[in-house]
Formats: structure tokens, sequence, C-alpha cells
């Protein structure tokens, strides 16, 4: 069972990585002005960073416990539909 947990939780990381990869390259595609490219580069950093972190902080490495119903939180289904779509 923990081989199937930290599966999920390094699957919903690799995930909201390449969900974020794919909005930075679309920003990046855009006709912005010259120096904005830096703040896309560290805005999709922190966004990066901080679903890693959001993962952890709200289910520890059991993600699984979002999938349980009926959700504790008003939260849990949100967070489930977005690590379903990872």
């Amino acid at each position: 069972m923990i081989v199937l947990v930290l599966f999920l939780f390094a699957a919903a990381c690799l995930g909201h990585l390449v969900w974020m990869v794919g909005v930075h390259n679309w920003w990046y595609g855009q006709a912005l002005p010259r120096h904005s490219g830096t703040i896309v580069h560290l805005v999709h950093g922190v966004f990066i960073l901080a679903g890693w972190a959001l993962f952890w902080w709200l289910c520890g490495f059991d993600l699984l416990a979002l999938f349980r119903w009926p959700p504790a939180m008003w939260w849990q289904p949100w967070l489930a539909g977005y690590v379903a779509l990872c």
C-alpha cells in the first residue's frame, strides 16, 4: 500500500509539473513585453513548488485520502479532480 501511495504522490507531482510547463510554454509564446519573460519564469517556478507543497501540506503523501467519500473538507473534490487530471 505504501508503494501505491508514494507512486500516486510522485505521479501527481510529475503531472503538475507537466501542466505547469505547458502553461509556461503558452505564456512564453505570447507577444509580451521584453522583460516579462523573467516574471513568467519566476511565477511558474513558484506555482510548481507551491503545488507540490500544497499536495503534501493538505494530504501528506497519502493522496488516496482525497478520493474517500464523503469528503471531510469542501476542497477535497476539487483537489481530487486536479490530481486525477495530473
